[in-house]
């Protein structure tokens, strides 16, 4: 299946933000990666665990998306905490391939999205029509790297 435009740039978009958040976290110093992050209270170790695991929310929608199932609950600042803790001493190269993994996730996700899925209200963006959610789908990690990056 070949995938409408709409979804092609956000899977574009998607893997060179991937590419870009595995360069960032590539680039940390040990000690740097505990240091304060510009992100209210957190270090960078915890934003990355936070961007390489929390895409929960993204990976129910979409394949409620593709599968014409209701989206699940789930609440993302629970699976955030628990994420936190779980890689609280591991190594960059560790989180990094979770980010990879988890990331591949979304992106397999996308690859099957069709035309008709697109007008179908979704929980990403606010519960806006997918095809408008798609636009700003790594908006949120683009954030996030700013704030890595210091």
């Amino acid at each position: 299946m070949n995938p409408p435009p709409e979804v092609q740039t956000a899977m574009r978009e998607w893997q060179a933000v991937t590419d870009d958040l595995v360069t960032i976290a590539r680039a940390f110093a040990r000690l740097r990666l505990d240091a304060p992050s510009a992100c209210g209270g957190w270090t960078n170790r915890q934003l990355l665990v936070h961007l390489a695991t929390g895409y929960g929310v993204r990976i129910a929608a979409l394949r409620a998306a593709v599968e014409s199932t209701p989206v699940p609950t789930i609440d993302a600042d629970a699976a955030n905490a628990r994420n936190v803790e779980r890689l609280a001493g591991a190594a960059v190269e560790e989180i990094i391939g979770e980010l990879v993994q988890v990331r591949g996730r979304v992106l397999v996700l996308l690859s099957r999205l069709a035309s008709e899925h697109l007008d179908a209200t979704t929980a990403l963006g606010g519960g806006k029509a997918l095809r408008e959610a798609l636009a700003s789908l790594s908006q949120h990690d683009l954030k996030h790297a700013a704030e890595m990056r210091g």
